[in-house]
Parts: C-alpha cells; sequence; structure tokens
C-alpha cells in the first residue's frame, strides 16, 4: 500500500465516523458574492490570491475605467448613426428635405480663440476668385472656371450662426446620395446628384465648413482641397481706402484676415472693392487686353468700360403696390432709411487690378469710373489696423447653384 491509498483510506473512515452529524446538519446559505469568489478561487488559486492582494483604490480604479470605456464604445456607435447624437457632442446636426440640407446648431455658443479667418490652400488650375464676404473666423468664398462653367463655394461658420441652409440641385431626396466620409480626421456629410456635390464637416472648436461645388465631378479633388482648409491669421495690416469720388455712399466693409470687401452706392449703381494677401488664384478680370497703368511704382492692370455710365435718377422700390423713388441711393420706408444699389452693367464697368509686392496683395477695383478715378482711389489706399467683422449670428440660406449664375 502506498502514501496515497492509504491517505484515501484514513480519509473514508473520517466521513464513516462523522457520517451521522454531517447528515443531520442543514446546508449553509451560501451568498451568490461568496458563491462567486469561491468558483474564482477553485478555478485559479493564484489569480485569485493576485487580486485580493491589490489595494481597495486600484480595484475601483479598474471598474471604473472599465465602466468608462463601454460608455464611450457606446457613444461612439450611437454617433456614427445619429446625426441628432452627434449635434448634442459637437454642435451641428443636419436635416433633410427633398432637394434641401438644414445644418442647425442649437448651441449658438461662442468659440473660444477663434482664429482669424480660414481658407482653402489650393484649388484647381483655371479657377478664378469671383466673390469674397470674408469675417472673423467665417465667411465665404466663390470661384469660376471659365472653361468649363464650374463653380466652387467654400463658407466657414462658427457656432453662433445657428443655422445654414442649402441645397443639392437635381436631387429629389438629397439624403438619397448621401455618404460618409473622413476629413482632416472628422467625419464629413457627402451629399452627390447629377451636377452638384456638398461636402461638410465640422471641427471639435464647433466650426461647421461647407465646399461646395456644381458642374464639377471630381469627388477626390474636392476632398484633396478639403483637407488643405487651414485657419489663416494674415499679414497683421489692413487697408482702407482714402478717397472715393464724390456722390458715393459706404454701403458695407466685410473684413476677415488678409481679406476685404468693401461697397459704395451712388444712384443705385455699386463701386466694389477687394482685396487678397496670399491669394490662392486671381480675381475674375473682363475679356479683352488691360492696359498698363502706372500706380507711383507700382503696375496696375486696367480693363476700360466700353460705355459712358448713364445719368440715373437712383432705384425705385415698390411698397404696397406702390413705386418710391430713392434719394440718390437711399429709400425712406415708414421711417426707416434702405440702401439699395446693383452692380453696373458690364459695358458701363472700369476694372483696375494692382499687386502690393511687399505683403503679396492683389487689389481688385471695379465700378462704373473711367481710369483717371480709379487710379486716383488705388494710388490713396492708407494703411491701417486690421478690424476684422463679426461673424454671422443669425440664419443663413444658400440656394441655387454654388455661384448664383453668371
Amino acid at each position: 500500500m502506498d502514501e496515497r491509498m492509504l491517505r484515501h483510506a484514513l480519509m473514508e473512515a473520517n466521513l464513516e465516523r462523522f457520517r451521522d452529524v454531517l447528515d443531520a446538519a442543514e446546508e449553509p446559505d451560501w451568498s451568490h458574492r461568496y458563491l462567486r469568489n469561491r468558483t474564482r478561487l477553485l478555478a485559479d488559486p493564484f489569480g485569485w490570491a493576485k487580486r485580493m492582494a491589490r489595494p481597495v483604490w486600484k480595484r475601483a480604479a479598474r471598474t471604473a475605467a472599465c465602466v468608462l470605456l463601454a460608455c464611450l464604445v457606446t457613444l461612439g456607435g450611437l454617433m456614427a448613426v445619429s446625426p441628432a447624437v452627434r449635434a448634442a457632442v459637437l454642435g451641428w446636426f443636419h436635416q433633410v428635405q427633398e432637394d434641401l440640407v438644414t445644418f442647425i446648431n442649437p448651441k449658438r455658443t461662442v468659440a473660444e480663440d477663434p482664429p482669424g479667418g480660414w481658407r482653402l490652400s489650393e484649388i484647381p488650375e483655371g479657377f478664378v476668385l469671383t466673390d469674397v464676404s470674408p469675417k472673423e473666423s467665417s465667411g465665404y468664398w466663390r470661384y469660376y472656371e471659365p472653361g468649363t462653367g464650374a463653380w466652387l463655394w467654400f463658407a466657414v461658420y462658427t457656432p453662433e450662426a445657428g443655422e445654414v441652409a442649402t441645397n443639392v440641385d437635381g436631387a429629389s431626396d438629397a439624403g438619397e446620395n448621401h455618404t460618409t466620409v473622413t476629413v482632416q480626421g472628422y467625419q464629413a456629410d457627402l451629399f452627390q446628384s447629377e451636377g452638384t456635390i456638398l461636402l461638410t464637416w465640422q471641427n471639435e472648436a464647433g466650426y461647421l465648413f461647407m465646399l461646395r461645388a456644381t458642374d464639377f465631378g471630381d469627388t477626390e479633388t474636392l476632398l484633396s482641397m478639403a483637407e488643405g482648409v487651414v485657419p489663416y491669421e494674415g499679414p497683421g495690416v489692413a487697408w482702407e481706402m482714402g478717397w472715393v469720388p464724390e456722390g458715393y455712399e459706404p454701403m458695407y466693409r466685410d473684413e476677415g484676415a488678409g481679406a476685404v470687401q468693401q461697397v459704395w452706392v451712388r444712384d443705385g449703381t455699386t463701386l466694389t472693392w477687394q482685396y487678397v494677401t496670399d491669394p490662392i488664384c486671381p480675381f475674375e478680370t473682363p475679356e479683352g487686353e488691360p492696359e498698363e497703368i502706372d500706380l507711383r511704382g507700382v503696375t496696375g492692370w486696367y480693363w476700360t468700360a466700353e460705355e459712358e455710365p448713364e445719368e440715373s435718377d437712383g432705384p425705385t422700390i415698390t411698397v404696397n403696390g406702390e413705386e418710391i423713388q430713392a434719394e440718390g441711393s437711399s429709400v425712406t420706408v415708414g421711417g426707416v432709411t434702405i440702401i439699395t444699389g446693383g452692380s453696373p452693367d458690364t459695358e458701363e464697368t472700369g476694372t483696375l487690378i494692382w499687386t502690393d509686392p511687399d505683403t503679396n496683395t492683389t487689389f481688385f477695383l471695379e465700378g462704373a469710373l473711367d481710369r483717371f478715378d480709379l487710379r486716383d482711389m488705388a494710388v490713396r489706399t492708407e494703411e491701417t489696423e486690421p478690424q476684422l467683422s463679426p461673424p454671422t449670428k443669425r440664419a443663413q440660406s444658400i440656394t441655387g447653384t454654388a455661384g448664383g449664375g453668371k
């Protein structure tokens, strides 16, 4: 008989000796916690002892980390399938009604430490800048490709804008061809129709970015342009017009980092001045060859008007079926003065473009004026401190084609 058999025989003898006592005892009411711990102990005695040796605070921290991870995974899944959940976390969500896409930010919070502005850093060759409305950390830029008729429209909105609406031309339901892509590490919404591409995304600061194209079918190029959107602080200097011809009244001035659009009006006809520092493409210019003009050491390029501007009595506005004649460029209705104006006819428009080589800033000046007035305005531009226009704080509606026609 070996030791194992002897040990087994002794255990059987002890069990037989105390069988009556064990049979008479009641089964203990073990708690579920005890049973779980006993199961873990029997399954892995050494692992159980190691866990029990850990301090209580370490065990609590481990449990909290597991709960947090589960919550993050769940939230990530909800954000992937629900625009409303994404909006609750990031700010903006979109709603689709037929071809209309509306972006809503119910928080309307003010962005902290906003950059001077946002810009595209590249654009396909052949595009020209047709319009710009820069503001602090926001605004829009519009580009046109004369050879193909394609339009590109880039806009940025701060959370304060609250609501922005645009449409996807040619789509009966913009949501049918909606997909999600990634732009600069952020989830982006891509809407497509036969003639329109709309790409939107938002960053962690709550800025809403829109890149919209019509008659431009290269989605990959559009995504590449979106990746190149960067904040722009500008040169730290701005310019103002030191002189305008008599009779012109200021209409508005939009100023962003390194970019301005300013408009005056006289007898319902506008005079437009724009400039952009470090432009990615030239301004749109009239047809024909320009004339070279000296602007006190700087070369300017002038496109002459084909016709002399006609005299105008000013615009009229219809109120309750009655036409009201403007006094100059202003119409007073119910005690409220409205300044009205429109672009001059193309045949009556003179255009002057020049570049400041020290700051790489290109200036654009256009109106129903001759070369002498335009030249005198150009040489009287004055440096000043930047005064950025406040960002849009109201709902915006951008419909029709990206360029609004030509």
